[in-house]
């Protein structure tokens, strides 16, 4: 593409953030190319077709195949990698820019980030726990019985463990989607209660492979499930914002967990108004991050809402492409504004 009238998508052709993203492209008139980002992202180079007046590009997430989680870490550094690459090009023009998205990427470095800043979150362990034994130590110093464990890259649920550990007996439970097999871990969309030595074991592989450990904060809930929101944030205001159930403490909607717009929880209007402006905080830590999908806690009984982490590619809400499609639409149109 060289002419500047029109957007390129660096995504999945065969997805549905490209497909919806293109039927908002079409209802507003505006050509998109798609150029794929599928397979091994390090074999993507900058495209050679972007050429001045340099078109508007949207990043989109590198899909998959592989369920193995020990595959994801050199996955996302194939990308990390790619993202450097495309930020050091002179003269392109981003919805997200590469460095927002990377800087939203790394878990760690994003909470943290938020954390110097004063913002409440899911307070982070500090520390680079990588054993269980270190796990073990950190939550009876700090008196906690229960943590959550992910990988400090990576979304969808994939490897992310609810630790339960009783200081009494000893007895630790996990919930997680997380298997394994041979030796290695393998993420599923069903979640187990685990107890005993595979217990200990699918933790220990986690914290073995990189991840972020955080307290675990009681979540508000609803009709006997516990619920946290997913606020799509773009261009300066809360775009689209849904309520994740679950009858467990993972609510990835990924997870076959139930979606409920925001609006049927009857918050009302000052919670999320409060939502909004933290959103608002956030993402100005992040420059050239317009749009983003935050996870939202709402702590149990005061409703406090508390960052949970940052997407910076975290777009699709399935209601609403199924519905007015509203979230690409005012993305195509901010983007044809900015150029």
């Amino acid at each position: 593409m060289q002419s500047g009238n029109g957007l390129v998508l660096l995504g999945n052709k065969h997805s549905k953030r490209t497909e919806y993203f293109l039927r908002a492209a079409c209802a507003a008139g505006i050509p998109v190319a798609v150029i794929p980002l599928s397979g091994a992202p390090d074999a993507i180079q900058t495209p050679a077709v972007f050429g001045p007046p340099f078109p508007m590009i949207k990043i989109d997430p590198p899909e998959t195949d592989s369920a193995a989680l020990n595959d994801l870490n050199p996955f996302i550094e194939q990308y990390r990698a790619f993202l450097r690459r495309l930020g050091r090009t002179p003269g392109l023009r981003f919805l997200n820019s590469p460095q927002a998205i990377l800087q939203t990427l790394d878990k760690r470095d994003c909470k943290q980030r938020l954390e110097r800043a004063g913002l409440p979150v899911t307070p982070l362990l500090a520390g680079n726990i990588r054993g269980l034994a270190m796990l073990r130590e950190r939550m009876a110093a700090e008196k906690l019985t229960g943590v959550f464990i992910k990988p400090r890259y990576g979304s969808g649920a994939a490897g992310v463990i609810a630790f339960r550990r009783n200081p009494k007996t000893g007895e630790e439970i996990i919930y997680t989607p997380a298997r394994l097999r041979n030796g290695a871990l393998f993420n599923t969309r069903r979640i187990r209660r685990i107890g005993g030595a595979e217990a200990a074991d699918i933790t220990g592989a986690v914290l073995a492979s990189g991840a972020v450990v955080e307290e675990w904060i009681p979540k508000a809930s609803r009709g006997g499930k516990v619920f946290d929101l997913r606020v799509v944030f773009q261009f300066g205001h809360a775009a689209y914002t849904v309520a994740r159930q679950s009858r467990g403490q993972i609510t990835n909607l990924r997870l076959s967990n139930g979606a409920l717009p925001a609006g049927e929880l009857g918050l009302g209007a000052k919670p999320l108004a409060e939502i909004e402006a933290l959103c608002r905080r956030a993402a100005a830590l992040f420059p050239g991050l317009n749009c983003a999908g935050f996870d939202i806690l709402l702590e149990k009984d005061t409703l406090c809402p508390r960052i949970i982490e940052i997407n910076g590619q975290g777009d699709l809400i399935h209601q609403d492409i199924y519905g007015g499609n509203s979230i690409y639409r005012e993305q195509i149109q901010w983007a044809c504004g900015a150029a």
